[in-house]
């Protein structure tokens, strides 16, 4: 991507529409969510049709991630908000395994952190472009380890991988809410940038919540 140097002016206009279409993505996953949690029909669906539902999901993310330049604003809009409702489809499963109180700690304090993030990353006059190989590492790590645990069922390791999990969402947010201000295709396509922070939010939430959330 081609870095651009912003006025405030414009980085704020920027973001103002990033924040935008995230917020309407967050929306429609949670509104999702819920109305799938609510029908007994959708949930065993759901169940059925599981992992189907998860690689259909890598497959937009491999598409909004590396092909949204390259197709209409519009299409990408879409795309963006076929990911917001499978994902709420996904969690739908995942939030009754947690108490409604604890999704909404969980919700509240990720909301709270992710915009503390994204607030040091627009005021701190700190390139954090320096920050994006060590937290790719992290990333990369941070999801081999979640593999062999799944197979392991380790209590603490799962305790250590959220707490790292947090962590290196909350870097990824700072990181990547200062790059959308600096790259020329956020502009362009800011419905790039809501994906991308729509990423961190939702991950960073459901590390938050199996950090502190108790389980039915």
């Amino acid at each position: 991507m081609s870095t651009i140097s912003l006025s405030k002016e414009k980085q704020q206009s920027v973001l103002a529409k990033v924040y935008a279409y995230m917020f309407i993505g967050l929306l429609i996953t949670a509104l999702t969510s819920y109305e799938v949690s609510q029908n007994m029909a959708a949930l065993e669906l759901t169940r059925n049709s599981f992992f189907l539902i998860v690689l259909f999901q890598l497959g937009l993310v491999v598409v909004l991630s590396f092909f949204i330049t390259r197709i209409h604003p519009v299409m990408a809009t879409g795309l963006f908000i076929l990911y917001s409702i499978s994902t709420g489809v996904v969690l739908s499963l995942i939030l009754l395994a947690y108490t409604q109180s604890s999704v909404t700690s969980a919700f509240v304090t990720t909301a709270g952190v992710f915009g503390l993030s994204s607030f040091y990353a627009v005021t701190t006059k700190r390139n954090l472009n320096s920050w994006g190989g060590y937290l790719f590492m992290g990333l990369i790590g941070l999801i081999l380890s979640s593999v062999v645990n799944f197979f392991i069922g380790s209590g603490p390791m799962d305790f250590v991988i959220s707490i790292i999990g947090v962590v290196l969402f909350i870097g990824l947010t700072a990181y990547d809410t200062q790059k959308i201000t600096t790259n020329r295709e956020y502009a362009t396509y800011p419905v790039l940038g809501a994906f991308i922070l729509y990423l961190d939010f939702i991950n960073m939430f459901l590390y938050i919540l199996r950090l502190f959330g108790s389980r039915k």
